[in-house]
């Protein structure tokens, strides 16, 4: 969780320093806070349900 943090924290900086003329500071933020849920659901739910998925194709 917190390496998803500094992750969201990170690319929130990158965002503001490259797009911060166009984009405002809200989308980013809000970009931010959205990719750091999805990598955490991804992490608990998708990812071990993908592996899971493919063990049971690699026994057929």
């Amino acid at each position: 969780m917190i390496k998803a943090k500094l992750e969201a924290t990170s690319k929130h900086k990158l965002l503001e320093e490259v797009h911060g003329a166009w984009l405002p500071h809200w989308f980013a933020t809000h970009l931010a806070k959205c990719q750091s849920i999805i990598v955490t659901e991804w992490n608990e739910h998708g990812k071990p349900s993908l592996d899971v998925s493919s063990e049971d194709f690699g026994e057929k």
